[in-house]
């Protein structure tokens, strides 16, 4: 099998992100923010939006272009059921993916990082708006 393995774990990385990072998504946010995707996802067992105990999906809330950033930015996680991440969050404002997030799990709260994640001003998606929404 041709390709590269990741420095730390020894997984193959894809194609794609072989052309950027050494590390696997999860390896490489454990390096950036001693947490990773797995790890974030095991300390939640209610979907944020209604509240069934359930194994939670991992949306990001940078998705698009920005969603490769996203993987490894605990920011940008969100926590939801399959139905409500398939029905509800991926239509959902920003500003309100983003109330959840500071209401659920304020210790990676960032909306600052969010906005820098989709390449937009530090205040592109600004606080008020995100106080605005009720959860």
């Amino acid at each position: 099998m041709t390709g590269h393995r990741c420095t730390e774990c020894g997984r193959w990385l894809s194609t794609q992100l072989q052309r950027r990072w050494t590390r696997c998504y999860d390896c490489e946010a454990t390096a950036r923010h001693g947490i990773n995707r797995t790890q974030w996802r095991r300390l939640w067992s209610r979907c944020w939006v209604c509240g069934e105990r359930c194994r939670v999906d991992v949306h990001e809330i940078a998705d698009g272009p920005a969603r490769e950033r996203a993987l490894v930015e605990p920011a940008a996680w969100f926590a939801a059921c399959n139905q409500c991440h398939l029905s509800v969050v991926h239509g959902m404002p920003l500003a309100r993916q983003l109330a959840y997030k500071r209401e659920h799990d304020p210790q990676w709260y960032g909306r600052v990082a969010v906005n820098r994640l989709r390449g937009r001003a530090d205040d592109a998606v600004s606080e008020e708006e995100v106080a605005r929404c009720v959860c």
